[in-house]
């Protein structure tokens, strides 16, 4: 074989590893997996925020916590106290908003998966940890901090604990004077023993959305195993023939 049949040989070879890779790059983005991967990203995004907002939540309460006085609460100036109200309202009406916005897109990601078996787990999943009252109160809340003002939460200091600590309560009779709560809302409200305690409500829906996303990304990956295992097939055979593809090339 000559140089030049050689050459037209080489160049053949190249154009149709060329195509090839073409091929499958083209097979992988239309694969169902890419594509939901595409749009789990966003919602893992929106997971990420609200993760956040949580740890700032979390970061706030403990950044107030007794430090030593005798009295915390009347050693506070009415700017220092007014500031820590300020503050826990921003911190919680972000983590509201976070929360409902993850609810919410978790609701559109699940729209391709209507009568399916993914989507029947999910709803049981979603009433055995988010009753009712509880999805109707969360965003009635930062509705009610809204409309309401931000300066109905109030400080208490508690002096039979060791060591002592400030808690944030929204005042349970105070809340239900408004108006604007939903029957699932006052239900759940009116369930609470005492006034409402924002450190442990954030806390425990954390918990159960911890929980459910666990369980969340698990599951979905089991419903789509089989087109995982088509997406990583592909995927593996278009790095090989890159990688075989530049090899000749140097």
């Amino acid at each position: 074989m000559s140089e030049e049949e050689e050459k037209q040989l080489a160049y053949q070879n190249n154009e149709e590893v060329q195509n090839r890779l073409m091929d499958l790059y083209n097979q992988i983005s239309e694969c169902n997996w890419a594509k939901t991967q595409y749009e789990l990203r966003n919602l893992k995004n929106t997971l990420y925020i609200f993760e956040e907002n949580y740890k700032e939540l979390v970061n706030h309460f403990k950044s107030f916590q007794y430090q030593g006085k005798i009295d915390l609460r009347p050693n506070l100036s009415q700017d220092e106290y007014e500031n820590i109200q300020l503050k826990s309202a921003r911190y919680l009406y972000n983590y509201l908003s976070a929360a409902r916005t993850l609810h919410y897109h978790t609701k559109i990601f699940m729209n391709k998966y209507k009568n399916t078996s993914f989507d029947e787990a999910a709803m049981k999943k979603v009433s055995s940890l988010f009753p009712d009252e509880l999805n109707k109160f969360l965003p009635e809340l930062r509705n009610y901090m809204v409309h309401q003002g931000l300066y109905h939460h109030c400080l208490l200091t508690d002096i039979t604990k060791q060591p002592r600590e400030i808690r944030m309560v929204f005042n349970k009779n105070e809340l239900l004077e408004s108006k604007k709560w939903s029957e699932d809302s006052r239900k759940y409200i009116l369930s609470w023993d005492g006034d409402f305690e924002l450190e442990l409500f954030c806390e425990d829906y954390h918990e159960k959305a911890t929980e459910y996303y666990t369980w969340f990304f698990s599951a979905l990956m089991e419903y789509h195993d089989k087109d995982l295992k088509e997406y990583e097939k592909l995927n593996n055979e278009y790095k090989l023939t890159a990688s075989k593809y530049n090899r000749k090339r140097q």
